[in-house]
């Protein structure tokens, strides 16, 4: 009896699908795209934080490419006059971290200049199911 109803039950749904009318909404794909409103369609926006370069001023010598010796207080001589052995003579050390450029990447875009966007996964199109035939593509 069960599958007698069922059996029914399709052939009347098939029946009902067959007949029904292409959704003017999605176009009989069941999905509608549109541009991603919160990126504007981008898939992602210019990094605020390094404003689209992908560099920050570094943040161990603050742009200065490296710091002054220690032991010899920048001046590159020992007490006696003679090169300093820490620095051999330049006073200075080059910065590690930005390697004597006096910047570094941002991590905030990991150096791309751009942040991602989260809304529509950096595609710039939002995908949804159509509420309006219920993602069947026909009504």
């Amino acid at each position: 009896m069960k599958r007698v109803i069922l059996s029914l039950v399709i052939a009347i749904v098939g029946t009902l699908f067959m007949n029904a009318q292409t959704c003017n909404r999605c176009g009989d794909e069941g999905i509608i795209r549109e541009g991603c409103q919160v990126c504007n369609g981008n898939g992602g926006s210019t990094c605020d934080h390094c404003k689209g370069t992908g560099e920050i001023t570094c943040e161990t010598c603050h742009g200065d490419k490296g710091a002054n010796c220690y032991r010899c207080e920048g001046t590159g001589k020992d007490d006696n006059g003679n090169d300093c052995y820490n620095c051999q003579g330049k006073g200075w050390f080059r910065c590690e971290l930005c390697r004597g450029t006096g910047m570094s990447m941002c991590r905030d875009c990991n150096g791309n200049g751009t942040i991602s966007c989260f809304n529509c996964g950096s595609t710039g199109v939002k995908v949804w199911r159509c509420p309006e035939c219920i993602a069947a593509g026909r009504i």
